[in-house]
């Protein structure tokens, strides 16, 4: 700015209005951005909805030494 000697000059005013209100459009964005994420975290806890999510016991004996991934697709993940 100082090299073109336009430090005084101000931008157009539709620029100027949208870099003023830009910090308050980000904060609402941000509140609705929490509110969404509390509301899915209290909506999606198995307290709710107790017919999403199915308990799972898996016993493994002592004796077997061996690694097995189990996946059960009953069960709801954060994916859906």
């Amino acid at each position: 700015q100082l090299a073109y000697g336009n430090k005084e000059k101000r931008f157009p005013a539709w620029l100027d209005k949208w870099l003023l209100s830009r910090k308050q459009l980000g904060l609402l964005t941000f509140a609705i951005a929490l509110f969404h994420v509390f509301s899915t975290l209290v909506l999606m806890s198995p307290g709710y909805y107790k017919s999403w999510f199915h308990p799972t016991k898996i016993i493994v004996s002592a004796n077997r030494n061996q690694t097995e991934v189990i996946v059960p697709h009953s069960v709801m993940t954060i994916k859906g």
